[in-house]
């Protein structure tokens, strides 16, 4: 099986829909996507990530399944937390004193049960983490891949070689990402990023028995570049808006 995630395109957040340019990476991204032959569509049911979802949908004729468990809201709930320097609520992974402690070694040595650290006992950060990790494993073993979290695999209960597209979240595909390959969060969330309509590909491939999932392109733009789009790295370069120094 090939599982692509992808970010929904540029956003606005209020109301709740896609920009303008974002329409265009959606139209992009939904022709890039078409050329591997897609056999089922999934989406998060917020408004801009099922609108991201729609090009493929109209391309390849094919339904869009939407996930409500896939909705960033519902990571947000553990992981966007009030910032007292900024005044203002940011993603962790975007807070310096949680990269801080996201990178030391009381942390590593926690593992798997990170959240149980003193410092984050209050966010409730182990009930988003099960409830998080429940929902992404029912959705892998409805599309034929049972998680064997003790050994960090998956087993190949009913095998496929269909192509699946999910359209969905920064915040949830940094989540999701990091809940399939087993890396503990923190060391996951710190380091990578997924830009607007960015597309990151997954090969679920059994080797004797069991499969061990590997991402052969991360939150990629090449769609973007192919159609002289801009591309603007969430702000980081090409941009004239200011990333926030959090």
């Amino acid at each position: 099986m090939y599982l692509f995630y992808v970010r929904h395109g540029n956003p606005c957040y209020d109301p709740d829909s896609l920009t303008a340019h974002g329409k265009r990476e959606a139209e992009a991204v939904g022709r890039r996507l078409a050329r591997f032959g897609i056999d089922e569509i999934y989406a998060s049911d917020s408004v801009r990530a099922y609108e991201t979802s729609i090009p493929l949908s109209e391309i390849t004729h094919k339904e869009v399944t939407k996930l409500p468990w896939a909705n960033e809201k519902n990571t947000a709930n553990y992981f966007y937390l009030y910032s007292e320097r900024l005044k203002m609520k940011r993603w962790v992974f975007e807070n310096a004193d949680f990269k801080d402690l996201f990178t030391s070694k009381e942390i590593e040595d926690l593992g798997k049960e990170w959240y149980k650290h003193p410092a984050l006992k209050q966010y409730n950060m182990e009930e988003g983490v099960k409830m998080l990790d429940k929902n992404i494993d029912e959705f892998l073993l409805s599309l034929g891949y049972r998680h064997d979290r003790e050994h960090k695999r998956f087993i190949p209960v009913n095998p496929t070689d269909k192509k699946v597209a999910l359209f969905a979240h920064q915040g949830m595909g940094i989540y999701f990402l990091s809940s399939i390959f087993d890396i503990p969060y923190p060391e996951f969330c710190v380091r990578f990023d997924m830009v607007t309509s960015g597309l990151t590909a997954i090969i679920f491939e059994n080797e004797n028995g069991y499969v061990y999932p590997k991402t052969v392109q991360f939150s990629s733009d090449a769609h973007l570049y192919a159609e002289n789009l801009p591309t603007g790295y969430n702000n980081f370069i090409n941009t004239e808006t200011k990333r926030f120094n959090y």
